[in-house]
């Protein structure tokens, strides 16, 4: 199954905004997600599957990108989205790499 990715920039605060809605019936598995802060303020962005916190970066001036890798892939339930929370209004771009899974 080939990977996927989805990409999205913000500058305003985010609350549990969708960046991957599966198609319906599907689930998504994510096998890594980087996430840049392009402001010099700190910023935390907390990902979801649903209501579960899977993956939170705590980014600030000096450190301002993570890059994570899940090897044996993290999988959301039946039609969860994964989901970005940020803590403060700055520029914030996210890109999450995985598949999507038939149930």
């Amino acid at each position: 199954m080939a990977s996927s990715y989805k990409f999205a920039e913000y500058t305003a605060q985010q609350t549990d905004t969708a960046i991957w809605t599966p198609a319906a019936g599907n689930r998504v598995q994510l096998t890594g997600l980087n996430v840049q802060n392009g402001a010099a303020a700190a910023v935390d962005v907390t990902f979801k599957f649903g209501a579960a916190t899977f993956f939170k970066a705590y980014l600030t001036a000096s450190q301002r990108q993570r890059d994570v890798l899940f090897p044996d892939g993290i999988v959301g339930g039946a039609g969860e989205s994964v989901t970005v929370t940020t803590s403060a209004a700055v520029a914030v771009a996210v890109t999450l790499v995985g598949v999507e899974l038939a149930t």
